[in-house]
């Protein structure tokens, strides 16, 4: 049955001060029962348990009453023990515990000592400075003290010795049926603990002790819960009374200060996790009164992201960038409380508390060295904030930021991350060029590399703008230094002037100013990009380094292979060639943002294979035939004869044959001869 049927089934016997209650009432009162009575079990699955009885014929006190030498002191010590701090949610192991909170939006630990604090001496009531510890004492003790003997000694701290960062949580004691409830919870867990039911329960059978070990878990289930009542109680946290606590010496407060800034208010929270937080979290108020309230929790890679946010605000013209979606409330919970900035709905918009407020405190210490171990004292004064390591970095990287320092450790920089800053670290003046020289160097990088940005002049700005075009320059170095000595070597070819190639003085210009970026310092690629010489443009210049490929591409041999042919071409087809010629050179000396080399070079080629067809394709005309010499008649031969000569005596070879036709009156020459040299040895 469930309690509310078994209230029904008892209508006016159980009665409740409020209409409805009279369930609850029957459920204390049979959680109670089955902490005694095995029999009884009580449902754990809901508000509204099944109650049933398990009827059997086992005697599970006479196991009891066998193991009755284990209710003792130190089994009560160790039970109590083990249950707060199951409760408090620390492993049970030594009796000196560290426990982990989150307050105020920072992980903090304090110690848990389980004492008795009547017996305790002064250095054990002591904690270490900066940390809290928190004495938990015991429901009971030897039957001649109480607890205000307790109260007694740590009054007697506060006579003789210094304030101490330690609270004390002292609880009332424990009457005879709480003794009673928790003797028989240390049996009960005891007889169930290994094999001890079979020693304990030696005179019943197996098959009983089976049953008894399910009566036994039962009860101690029941006991527990009902332990655990009388122990939120005794501890000033719980109002289930059910006559387990010793009124005879009440205590008017359960929570004690070792330290006056501290006066501790009763917490409002019903267990023993949430009260145990709320008091380190009161201490830890006292002790801290202007820490911030981080709505965040301020984790590593929370700050980082906090940091890179306010980079840019210290980067930017007017202090205020806009802030993406997925960090904003980061800044809400964490900048804004910290003072870094004020957080609208999308954009941050920077404050320079810090740096007035740490800048005032240095002027204060004097000038000299100022190393982050300093600033983290100055961040801590005159009342300590407590904040932890790593906000403190954030701090610290933040006024970093904003009075152009860097970083230097063991004479080399160091960057300021946030979980590496050693307090031995030097923050040292950031030498930075002029703001004229920035802004040249800005629009040099923009015009040779495609870079963007409306950062002022700082720190942060110049690291971004030497580390942009260092990547830059490193990408197309290699292709550029193709670039030149390809185009050299193709303005030679076409025997053009060196000197007169505007893409050549480019490309050299270019190469130089790259070489000069390569493993340059922030300042030095700063430097470089200002005073770089600009023979031609700044736009030809980028026009090179973001084409390097594709024009050393273009100027590949394979490319200009049917370029070349055009100089045999003669003609109707010259004049042609001569124009294509011209373009090349054109576009060999122009820059490319005048001329497109890969385009002409790309159309040329096109023209001149076109050409060369062209040109292969014309048939010289056949000469019509030469009719054949009718033959001489023997007759008509006058004259006949062979010379020999000399290629000066050609004319009187001639004379020769004239004089014989007007001495014979012949019509027809028969002419046979032979042109060659005297040193090929006659070839013809």
């Amino acid at each position: 049955l469930t309690p509310a049927r078994l209230a029904a089934l008892n209508h006016g016997t159980v009665r409740s001060p409020i209409s409805g209650m009279e369930g609850h009432i029957v459920l204390g009162k049979c959680r109670q029962w089955a902490a005694q009575v095995g029999e009884i079990k009580v449902a754990e699955d809901s508000a509204n348990p099944v109650i049933s009885l398990q009827i059997v014929g086992v005697d599970t006190e006479s196991i009891l009453q066998n193991a009755a030498a284990l209710d003792n002191a130190g089994n009560r010590i160790r039970t109590v023990r083990r249950i707060i701090c199951e409760a408090l949610g620390i492993a049970a192991g030594e009796l000196h515990d560290r426990h982990e909170l989150r307050w105020r939006g920072t992980r903090r630990t304090c110690e848990v000592l389980f004492r008795n604090v009547r017996v305790m001496k002064a250095p054990d009531l002591r904690n270490d400075p900066g940390s809290w510890q928190v004495v938990i004492d015991w429901p009971f003790d030897e039957p001649q003290y109480t607890p205000l003997d307790d109260r007694a000694q740590l009054q007697n701290f506060r006579r003789t010795e210094e304030p101490a960062d330690t609270l004390v949580w002292l609880p009332s004691f424990f009457s005879s049926v709480g003794q009673r409830d928790l003797g028989r919870l240390v049996l009960l867990e005891e007889v169930l603990t290994g094999n001890r039911l079979n020693e304990y329960g030696a005179h019943l059978s197996q098959t009983d002790r089976e049953q008894a070990r399910a009566l036994l878990a039962n009860q101690r289930h029941q006991m527990l819960v009902r332990i655990n009542d009388h122990l939120l109680a005794a501890y000033g946290i719980g109002d289930v009374d059910s006559g387990a606590i010793d009124h005879s010496h009440e205590l008017n407060e359960h929570f004690e200060s070792l330290n006056p800034r501290c006066q501790l208010r009763p917490p409002v929270a019903s267990q023993f996790r949430g009260a145990l937080e709320e008091l380190v979290g009161q201490a830890l108020a006292a002790q801290y009164p202007d820490h911030p309230e981080f709505r965040v929790e301020a984790k590593r890679p929370a700050l980082r992201r906090v940091l890179e946010v306010v980079e840019r605000a210290v980067a930017h013209p007017e202090e205020r960038v806009d802030v993406p979606p997925p960090v904003r409330d980061e800044m809400h919970g964490i900048a804004v409380p910290l003072k870094l900035g004020d957080m609208g709905e999308t954009h941050f918009k920077l404050r320079r508390h810090w740096f007035d407020e740490l800048n005032l405190k240095r002027a204060r210490h004097g000038r000299g060295p100022m190393t982050v171990g300093m600033v983290r004292g100055w961040i801590e004064a005159p009342e300590r904030r407590g904040l932890p390591r790593d906000v403190q970095n954030l701090v610290i990287a933040v006024f970093a930021a904003l009075g152009g320092y860097r970083f230097v450790y063991r004479g080399r920089p160091l960057a300021g991350a946030i979980d590496k800053l050693d307090d031995a670290c030097e923050l040292r003046a950031h030498e930075l060029p002029s703001a004229e020289e920035y802004q040249r160097a800005v629009q040099r990088a923009g015009e040779v590399f495609d870079y963007a940005t409306v950062s002022r002049l700082s720190a942060r700005s110049v690291n971004e703008l030497a580390q942009a075009v260092r990547a830059a320059a490193d990408r197309c170095r290699a292709r550029v230094d193709e670039l030149a000595a390809a185009l050299r070597q193709r303005l030679q070819r076409r025997s053009l002037a060196v000197a007169d190639s505007e893409r050549l003085r480019t490309v050299d210009a270019a190469l130089a100013l790259l070489s000069a970026l390569e493993g340059a310092g922030d300042n030095a690629v700063v430097a470089a990009l200002a005073q770089a010489e600009v023979p031609t443009s700044a736009v030809a210049m980028g026009a090179v380094v973001a084409g390097a490929g594709g024009l050393v591409s273009a100027l590949a041999p394979h490319r200009w292979k049917v370029l070349t042919q055009l100089a045999v071409l003669a003609g109707p087809y010259r004049e042609q060639a001569a124009a294509i010629d011209a373009e090349l050179n054109g576009a060999l000396r122009h820059d490319e943002h005048v001329t497109p080399l890969a385009a002409t070079v790309e159309r040329c080629h096109d023209q001149a294979l076109g050409l060369l067809v062209d040109a292969a394709q014309v048939i010289e005309p056949t000469p019509p035939p030469v009719p054949p010499v009718p033959p001489v008649p023997a007759a008509a031969a006058a004259r006949r004869g062979t010379s020999d000569v000399a290629a000066g005596d050609v004319t009187n070879v001639l004379a020769e044959i004239e004089a014989a036709i007007r001495a014979t009156g012949a019509t027809r020459v028969t002419v046979d001869w032979k042109v060659y040299s005297e040193a090929n040895g006659g070839a013809g």
